[in-house]
């Protein structure tokens, strides 16, 4: 839309297709085994759609170039022969990596984007996370390029700004309205899929909750429960005029806010679990209150949002929060509550009586220290003349201790506990800066972070 093409280097391109490759073969020998017992029960199996990794391989690079927009720089022989020379013979940017000789690649396609750049580098950006591309500039007598990283790619093409607090109401109306928000479309075929990026690190938590018993065939975040915090919050305009809001006159625009969003959902894993005496069982596990980071593109037409996309893979935890100090507990509670957004926490937020306002909000947070073993407290949100209260504490695990009168703990032994209040007991943590988000009145307010009135 504003008159940018993005070249793909013929060999790069070559790269991500064996990396494909690779995940395709990994996802159809984990599932070899149950693939085979069906078979043998005589249910009946769809054939894999690619018979092996080559058909993969062609599928993507033949898939790349019909991307609107996407140009695919071809590799040359003329390239290919000088690459290999510089590798061979150690010229830049040819280099070792430890006893091996590498660069080849890079010095190739590098060549062929110079000419079909037309010898000048001056008109392009690389998006690269490592210093191979300036350095070989150098090496041929060239001004080093312009280099940007994934996360320094869009302020460098578009105007950037820090939200004034118009984009952060809409982002966490727009969400609210939609809780429970389904991810995985084989749930809910009546809702549109919300993208919140691949989970890898739920796959690695699994795995490391299962004590080394576990192999992950696969897992997913199935929905979205509670929105839990807001970070980060820019917009994005490819325009010379501000954002329209809602209610605002003026030419139409077309805006993106970037926003770091973290939920509480539910996610499904498929596994196999290693039984001594029978062998391996393949079976289905749930997680409620998961905790989900996920980097998002809200795009407004006219101050409102029309969609929302992903910007990278989202993190997901297990909500079994231990800690080995009491005290841990509270530094997380304060650091997740900073996560409301326009809340301000304080490091002693619970001495004593505290009571915190939020800006742009007719609302007032008062924690109350509790009587307990280690520590508890009550927090009251009040707006206008209604409050709600939740309750939470610090309890101890009495069975992490092992070894007697010297012994020690075998397993961190503190953990929170949800009291009182609408909360979420897989997760207390978080729940309560999505407890306090729901009750705020997120329709009122000038957004600019000051209070109505």
């Amino acid at each position: 839309g504003v008159g940018i093409e993005t070249w793909v280097p013929e060999p790069v391109a070559w790269e991500w297709a064996q990396h494909l490759a690779d995940d395709w073969n990994t996802v159809m020998t984990a599932s070899s085994a149950e693939r085979r017992a069906l078979s043998r029960a005589r249910i009946p199996m769809p054939e894999p759609l690619y018979r092996d990794t080559r058909e993969v391989i062609e599928t993507f690079l033949r898939a790349i170039t019909e991307i609107e927009h996407v140009r695919v720089i071809a590799a040359t022989p003329e390239s290919a022969l000088e690459g290999l020379k510089d590798q061979v013979m150690q010229r830049a940017p040819g280099k070792r990596k430890k006893d091996v000789k590498t660069g080849a690649s890079d010095s190739t396609w590098l060549r062929d984007v110079r000419r079909a750049a037309g010898g000048s580098l001056d008109d392009l950006l690389f998006l690269t996370e490592d210093k191979d591309i300036s350095a070989a500039c150098t090496a041929w007598g060239l001004d080093a390029p312009l280099t940007r990283t994934r996360q320094q790619l869009r302020p460098t093409l578009f105007n950037v700004t820090v939200d004034d607090g118009h984009a952060t109401r809409e982002v966490v109306r727009h969400l609210l309205a939609r809780l429970p928000i389904w991810v995985d479309a084989g749930w809910s075929d009546s809702e549109p899929v919300f993208d919140i990026g691949d989970t890898p690190s739920l796959n690695r938590a699994i795995e490391a909750d299962g004590e080394g018993d576990l192999r992950v065939l696969g897992a997913n975040v199935v929905r979205l429960t509670r929105l839990a915090g807001l970070d980060d919050v820019t917009v994005v305009s490819t325009q010379t005029e501000a954002p329209r809001w809602p209610g605002e006159l003026g030419p139409p625009t077309h805006d993106q806010a970037l926003a770091t969003v973290y939920f509480l959902g539910d996610s499904e894993a498929t596994v196999n679990r290693m039984d001594p005496g029978a062998g391996p069982e393949t079976m289905t596990v749930g997680y409620e209150d998961v905790f989900v980071r996920a980097e998002l593109a809200f795009h407004f037409t006219d101050g409102v949002i029309t969609g929302v996309s992903a910007e990278g893979d989202a993190h997901v935890s297990l909500p079994s929060v231990t800690y080995g100090e009491a005290d841990d507990a509270i530094e997380d509670i304060r650091e997740a509550l900073t996560c409301v957004p326009g809340l301000v926490v304080p490091d002693d937020f619970l001495a004593d009586e505290h009571r915190l306002v939020i800006p742009g909000h007719a609302a007032e947070l008062t924690f109350t220290w509790l009587p307990s073993d280690f520590w508890a407290f009550r927090v009251e949100i009040r707006v206008d003349d209604e409050s709600d209260y939740a309750e939470v504490s610090c309890e101890y695990n009495v069975d992490a201790w092992v070894g007697g009168k010297d012994g020690f703990h075998m397993v961190d032994p503190f953990y929170p506990v949800v009291e009182e209040g609408d909360l979420a007991p897989g997760n207390p943590i978080w729940s309560l800066p999505a407890w306090v988000i729901k009750r705020l009145d997120w329709d009122s307010g000038d957004g600019h972070g000051r209070a109505p009135g």
